[in-house]
């Protein structure tokens, strides 16, 4: 038994050994002296000489082998021509020429900076504009954000989002490093969407889903009415509650009154009120989409397309939700007086406000010609 204790002591004495010098080669082998009195690892370098290497031979491999010489074509923009000379002058075995015998087509190139890049990679991600064609995106710094907060238009979610792109913003180079870095480069988007769900939210006059009185309603809130305008004998005394309005030309400051969120109907008038403002900021976000690339076919001279494309396209566009746009508007400004005190009534008036939906069909089957019914 001592035998193969003193057998073990000694393979375990071996490997230890054995293990301290493989260390001490690899640490010799990864260590270059003569870097301004520091060391270098030798991995680190042979990395950085493979990946050099790489790099380089890809690029050679793009070129072309003509007369002793590498010949290679790219693109630069014009204002930056004098300075990719210079560079390129550095070195006495290259030289950089103009070549313009070519039908190879041009790439497109925006300038950006920090506030435009996260919009123009959100075009990009549905199509990059061909050379010379207008960039959308400059019409998507507004939009995009816009409608976010359409979509999103809370005052407490809102003003959460809008916070949390302001220390963005303020505190750009102090996150840097942080866990907060991945979202440094959206931060002047997350700004402006925060801003636009805000503003929504006060046309909404909803503060997390919840109605605030911001401003003085024009219900009395603390005095109800009972409606007992029924025909004689069916009352029953059961009849709806309902807050009278103070004043018949009374107006909300701005957004909506917190009054509607109290009645039985209050969603439903809420999402029809969203519906129709989505709609209509809709065809105009669609409509300037058609005049873009109207101005992309006339600057091209595709006049073909542009009449039988952009034309006709405006004219379906505009004539048939352009018309329902416009009803909408009417329909708003047309004096209604729902808050009538004779209850029954004013419910009678309110649904006898035409639809929209059947005035488009009555336009595009009847021709605008309802029947006496209708």
């Amino acid at each position: 038994m001592q035998k193969v204790n003193q057998s073990i002591e000694s393979a375990k004495m071996v490997l230890e050994k054995t293990q301290d010098s493989l260390g001490d080669q690899l640490s010799q082998f990864n260590t270059i002296d003569g870097y301004g009195g520091k060391s270098a690892s030798t991995i680190f370098i042979y990395r950085m000489f493979i990946a050099k290497e790489k790099a380089l031979y890809q690029t050679l491999n793009q070129m072309k082998w003509q007369n002793a010489s590498f010949i290679g074509y790219f693109w630069a923009p014009l204002d930056m021509e004098q300075n990719t000379r210079s560079i390129v002058q550095k070195y006495t075995a290259a030289k950089v020429e103009a070549y313009d015998n070519h039908n190879i087509p041009e790439p497109t190139y925006f300038k950006i900076n920090e506030f435009t890049d996260a919009f123009q990679l959100i075009v990009d991600t549905y199509g990059i504009p061909s050379y010379r064609e207008a960039n959308p995106t400059v019409v998507n710094i507004v939009s995009f954000p816009f409608l976010f907060g359409m979509m999103f238009g809370d005052l407490g979610h809102g003003s959460v989002l809008l916070a949390f792109g302001t220390i963005l913003c303020l505190f750009n180079n102090k996150l840097k490093g942080t866990a907060l870095e991945v979202a440094l480069p959206l931060r002047y988007l997350v700004f402006l969407m925060g801003i636009m769900a805000t503003y929504a939210g006060l046309i909404y006059n909803e503060w997390f889903a919840m109605p605030v009185e911001i401003w003085q309603s024009c219900y009395n809130l603390k005095d109800r009415v009972q409606d007992t305008s029924y025909p004689e004998g069916s009352y029953n005394g059961t009849g709806n509650y309902y807050y009278q309005k103070q004043d018949f030309d009374c107006v909300y400051p701005m957004g909506q009154d917190p009054v509607w969120m109290m009645a039985n109907n209050g969603l439903t008038f809420s999402n029809s009120v969203k519906m129709k403002l989505s709609v209509i900021v809709g065809i105009l976000h669609m409509t300037i989409g058609v005049v873009i690339k109207g101005t992309n076919l006339i600057y091209f001279k595709h006049y073909s397309h542009f009449f039988f494309e952009v034309v006709t396209g405006l004219v379906i566009l505009l004539f048939l939700f352009g018309w329902m746009d416009l009803l909408i508007f009417v329909k708003w400004f047309k004096e209604n007086n729902i808050d009538n005190p004779d209850y029954t009534q004013a419910k009678i008036d309110n649904e006898r406000m035409p639809s929209i939906i059947t005035i488009m069909i009555i336009t595009a089957f009847k021709f605008g010609s309802p029947s006496p019914e209708e």
